[in-house]
């Protein structure tokens, strides 16, 4: 990634794929325990967009969903449910589709709400993501969740 962002960096700094670079080190980052370097990283991706490109909102509320959950990791959860929140509108739009892709999401918005102590609007956010075709199986990596799997109401099935 290091290498790539040098590359990007010094052909067009402000290109999509410069901000790709830049997220998807972030997100591996978070999921490693490197949780500064994945912050300063999604800031400059975040950095690099326009939120007035309608062509850029998609992939900003994508970036902004990965950052909220990386801020529900460092238990800054009102950071997280509002940058999740703002990130899900500039992502969504005005859209209506349910696609895999958004469930996705619904599931960051749950872990992250699962891990600030809401159960009844995790379980909101699952029943969400279940309605795009997320599965248990999706659920299982976000360890977060694993006290919900036991109430009546958790909203997810298995697929196998």
């Amino acid at each position: 990634f290091q290498t790539v962002i040098a590359v990007f960096d010094s052909l067009d700094p402000k290109s999509i794929y410069n901000v790709h670079a830049y997220g998807s080190y972030a997100n591996l980052c978070r999921d490693t325990g490197r949780l500064a370097l994945a912050e300063t990283l999604y800031t400059q991706a975040e950095a690099i967009m326009d939120s007035t490109d309608g062509g850029m909102r998609q992939t900003l509320g994508a970036y902004m969903v990965d950052h909220g959950y990386l801020r529900s990791l460092q238990n800054r959860h009102a950071d997280a449910e509002a940058m999740i929140a703002t990130g899900f509108r500039f992502w969504r739009g005005e859209s209506d589709d349910k696609d895999r892709d958004l469930g996705t999401m619904y599931l960051m918005w749950a872990a992250a709400r699962a891990r600030a102590v809401e159960p009844d609007s995790a379980i909101e956010k699952l029943r969400q993501a279940g309605s795009c075709g997320i599965s248990e199986e999706d659920a299982a990596p976000y360890r977060e969740l694993a006290s919900l799997r036991l109430r009546s109401d958790y909203p997810l099935k298995r697929t196998t």
